[in-house]
């Protein structure tokens, strides 16, 4: 094959798969779906990853690219340095289905600190199945266990699906004028419309009420 017929064909391969990815994540958003799914038989475990699945993850077609394909997009990387670093994996038999990094930021870093889920992600198959609201809890039982007392997470305003799910978790908006105005520069270089939620990471009944209102 010449070379300009394998990049039609690679091109080609890229529109199918896109294709079918919008086409599963539409199915996916059925309230159908999402209850069949949940039904399915197979027990997902949620741990730390083994040393081989941590480098796994680390490849191109894992941690550096959720932004593309998972829940929740990258936010603003502070020192590394300055931060401590938590990996959580989904596991479905000997299977990986999804993964959430955690990070702590220390005080006066940036326009935040405290511990934040810095990516979060399901692969596309298994998505609909509750995976992401078990790493989301895991994570607080985490950050508890460290002695942090609350969890931050970004995400985009646009993402109807993820606030909706994480208003469902427990998450309300919060803003800090670092936060603000960091994330104001965000949305003017990039065109990214993010903004910040947070949940204790205990049991409070004042803020699961305060998460029953809807997201501004």
């Amino acid at each position: 094959m010449s070379e300009g017929g394998g990049a039609q064909l690679t091109r080609l391969e890229a529109r199918l798969r896109t294709a079918s990815e919008a086409l599963l994540g539409a199915l996916q958003a059925r309230p159908t779906y999402r209850r069949c799914a949940r039904a399915l038989p197979g027990k997902v475990v949620v741990r730390p990853p083994s040393y081989a699945e941590h480098v796994r993850l680390r490849t191109s077609r894992g941690m550096s690219q959720t932004a593309r394909g998972g829940e929740l997009s990258d936010g603003p990387e502070p020192p590394a340095t300055c931060q401590t670093e938590r990996v959580l994996v989904a596991v479905r038999g000997r299977r990986v289905v999804g993964w959430a990094l955690v990070k702590r930021v220390e005080p006066g870093i940036g326009a935040y600190s405290g511990w934040w889920i810095w990516k979060l992600h399901v692969r596309l198959p298994y998505r609909g199945r509750g995976i992401a609201e078990i790493l989301v809890e895991e994570a607080c039982t985490l950050v508890s266990s460290e002695g942090g007392d609350s969890l931050n997470l970004f995400v985009a305003r646009s993402n109807d699906a993820a606030m909706a799910l994480y208003r469902k978790l427990g998450f309300t908006v919060f803003e800090t004028p670092e936060i603000t105005k960091m994330l104001a520069q965000v949305k003017e270089r990039y065109g990214y419309d993010r903004c910040a939620l947070q949940r204790l990471t205990r049991p409070d009944p004042v803020r699961r009420h305060a998460a029953a209102t809807p997201l501004s």
